[in-house]
């Protein structure tokens, strides 16, 4: 199943230049691209201020393209799904800060992505940590226009009653504090910014947050979480801050392979 874009329905000027965020519309893959921010509109022309950027990106490894001069900031940026974000927003003329929880992850983005990334270890579950990430996005980009809420943990379809009574908690715990908590903590951190420049959150959901069978029944509900925090920071935050999820399907990354080695059979808790 392709990923699905969660994007509000109802517009208040009535023309469909600012979703207001009442309600979602769930349409497959393949939706038009939505700029994010104020002053996206690409650079064109001949003067010296494009051509100087221009050949800033080139230096940083970036290109002109639908997020030029944009600045990013995501969570779990360095490895499956985020790492994607990550290179497509550089292909697309943006910078990048990261929030990443290990610091060899860090180490190798920097390696990768030179000074177009801003690699910033911690836990998205730190509400300082997250602060600190967009202060030093920030401080090293100038502003920012675009936060994604992307890091999560998988449960590996575990069943519940697979799960022993004295690890539940504790599993609870892993799951709703990284795939909900998380995206809470991380907007709370980037809100100001993102009203500076209008800029918008783009959150990670998953088909399991629209129906069983995509996970275990904590990464289930953890998502099916996550779905209706995008709906009301949608209503909450319109017209200042657009807020906007994608529901993937499976995606074939190194760490799925790893902890899913036969699809569709839960592997033992630890």
């Amino acid at each position: 199943m392709g990923a699905q874009h969660l994007t509000p329905t109802h517009s208040e000027d009535g023309g469909g230049s600012r979703q207001s965020g009442h309600g979602l519309e769930v349409s497959m893959a393949g939706a038009p691209r939505w700029q994010c921010g104020v002053g996206y509109a690409r650079q064109s022309g001949g003067t010296a201020s494009s051509k100087a950027k221009q050949e800033r990106r080139l230096d940083e490894g970036t290109a002109m393209g639908w997020l030029d001069d944009q600045v990013a900031l995501g969570t779990g940026g360095a490895s499956g799904i985020g790492r994607g974000i990550v290179a497509r927003f550089l292909e697309e003329g943006a910078r990048v800060g990261v929030l990443e929880r290990l610091a060899d992850r860090v180490q190798q983005l920097r390696v990768d992505f030179g000074t177009a990334v801003c690699a910033v270890q911690g836990d998205v579950t730190s509400l300082a940590d997250n602060h600190r990430a967009v202060a030093d996005t920030v401080r090293t980009f100038g502003h920012l226009d675009i936060f994604v809420g992307n890091a999560g943990v998988f449960d590996r379809f575990l069943r519940f009653d697979e799960i022993p009574e004295g690890k539940l908690s504790a599993a609870f715990d892993e799951q709703f504090g990284v795939n909900i908590k998380g995206c809470l903590l991380g907007a709370k951190a980037v809100l100001p910014e993102l009203i500076k420049t209008q800029g918008c959150m783009v959150f990670t959901a998953s088909v399991a947050g629209f129906n069983s069978g995509g996970g275990g029944v904590l990464y289930t509900a953890s998502k099916h979480a996550v779905v209706g925090m995008i709906r009301q920071l949608a209503a909450e935050l319109a017209p200042t801050v657009r807020v906007n999820g994608v529901a993937p399907g499976g995606v074939r990354t190194e760490p799925a392979r790893a902890c899913c080695p036969r699809p569709g059979r839960a592997v033992p808790f630890c």
